[in-house]
């Protein structure tokens, strides 16, 4: 993607930042060779959710892959963190769970997310759906859980997703 100081001059090639976090290594590390590929996604990766969380800092990424169920942090719990921070980064789980679209619309409607991705996923269909979400959801909102109000503390019904 180039941008333009509107005479149509590229002034600057754009990367799209992309963070991952998945406690599964081999995904974590397939998702961010799969994204890198193309030229226009820098990814950042971490199996972590505690260090992915302390290095973030907003407006730093445009999109976060985020595997739902993980220990120390599960990616709700890692997404209402991000969210107190950057209300503008678009979000887009990835879970082995059938169940997990239902679960989140019912628990964590105010966590604006994206896109629900379903384990296992073959590479171009990763492709494909960052890609859309970074393309042609521009403005943030087209294809979001909207949500009216501020964020609420809610425990996560981890039953949901077992």
């Amino acid at each position: 993607m180039q941008l333009d100081d509107g005479g149509n001059k590229a002034i600057k090639d754009y990367r799209y930042k992309i963070l991952i976090v998945d406690d599964e290594p081999d995904a974590a590390i397939t998702y961010k060779l799969v994204l890198e590929q193309n030229s226009q996604f820098s990814v950042n990766a971490f199996t972590d959710p505690l260090v992915a969380l302390h290095s973030f800092s907003a407006a730093m990424y445009d999109l976060l892959l985020v595997n739902v169920k993980m220990p120390k942090m599960d990616g709700i719990q890692l997404c209402k963190k991000i969210r107190e921070i950057d209300n503008r980064v678009k979000i887009c789980f990835v879970t082995a769970q059938v169940n997990c679209k239902v679960a989140l619309k019912n628990y964590y409607r105010y966590l604006h997310v994206s896109r629900v991705i379903q384990k296992p996923i073959e590479n171009q269909e990763l492709l494909k759906a960052v890609t859309y979400e970074l393309e042609n959801n521009k403005n943030n909102n087209t294809n979001y859980i909207e949500i009216q109000g501020k964020l609420k503390d809610k425990s996560f019904n981890k039953a949901e997703f077992t």
